[in-house]
């Protein structure tokens, strides 16, 4: 079976190592293996030096509009080595200048938008809101194709109307111990029209902030509602319990096995995407709303 990919240029990587990614390898990468890949990210470049994790470097002006422009010239570059203009998405980051926008989506098929990794939720959305501004008509369907970078929550998921969006929430959550859950309505039906319930299921490990509950401290029907999804998915809970310290498994399920996490994540992604209205007749809501000044929620 052939599986559609998304090829990164790891430019970000590379900034955080203090090294540098070579266009030209890179293209040539690329049309080495082009049959295998679906679309890829015009290489940019990030403003300022990485100062590692304790110590967050705010890039200036000047450094965000010198990146800017190099990443539009090796978006032409790539173009002039011949890769396919619909299939290369250029990324427009946040605390770049509105302009560089605009000038996407008059001229670049596939935009990319990038917010910042050490926004806040609040301010990613703020962020978020203002790009629809640009790349959604009047009536808030999409001007251009939109690829959301790091879009982690099912909400900023339905709230835009993206053509496609990369998360690592399903495999950070598997680490975690947790597993996604769609919510259900007083009829016992599972709906994907809100955000799942992140279910921490193994007996060890600290309680991340992504974790929104706790299988253990579930009510007793809540926990038969986890149950019935599970096994409606082809999945055992599991049981595992802890000896002089460490962790012995009784039978092997979700409860100690990563990688059935991390399958049943995709398997809530892969229904919760399949009840989306499809591109591009999805559309942004809240534009109106917008005009009129209002921060809509």
């Amino acid at each position: 079976m052939k599986v559609s990919m998304l090829l990164d240029s790891g430019a970000f990587s590379a900034w955080t190592q203090q090294d540098v990614v070579d266009l030209d390898a890179y293209i040539d990468f690329i049309k080495a293996n082009e049959s295998d890949l679906e679309y890829y990210v015009n290489l940019d470049k990030i403003p300022g030096q990485y100062g590692g994790l304790q110590h967050a470097y705010h890039p200036t002006r000047e450094e965000f509009e010198e990146s800017a422009r190099q990443g539009y010239k090796n978006y032409e570059h790539m173009l002039s080595r011949g890769i396919d203009p619909q299939k290369l998405i250029h990324v427009f980051h946040q605390h770049e200048d509105w302009s560089w926008l605009k000038r996407m989506v008059r001229e670049i098929p596939y935009v990319g938008l990038s917010p910042s990794n050490d926004s806040t939720h609040p301010s990613k959305k703020k962020w978020l809101d203002e790009c629809m501004m640009y790349t959604t008509d009047d009536q808030g369907f999409p001007l251009v194709k939109t690829h959301g970078f790091a879009v982690t929550s099912v909400v900023m998921m339905v709230r835009y109307p993206w053509y496609s969006c990369d998360s690592m929430s399903w495999r950070l959550s598997a680490g975690y111990g947790a597993i996604f859950i769609p919510d259900w309505n007083d009829k016992g039906e599972y709906i994907y029209d809100k955000p799942p319930i992140v279910t921490k299921v193994t007996i060890h490990g600290k309680n991340r902030e992504i974790v929104r509950r706790l299988f253990e401290s579930l009510s007793t029907d809540d926990k038969e509602m986890v149950v019935r999804y599970v096994e409606s998915k082809g999945f055992k809970m599991g049981r595992s319990v802890m000896e002089s310290g460490k962790e012995k498994v009784v039978e092997e399920g979700l409860v100690n096995s990563h990688h059935q996490r991390e399958v049943i994540n995709l398997i809530y992604f892969e229904d919760f995407l399949s009840r989306l209205v499809p591109f591009p007749h999805r559309r942004y809501m809240g534009k109106e709303l917008l005009s009129q000044g209002f921060n809509f929620s």
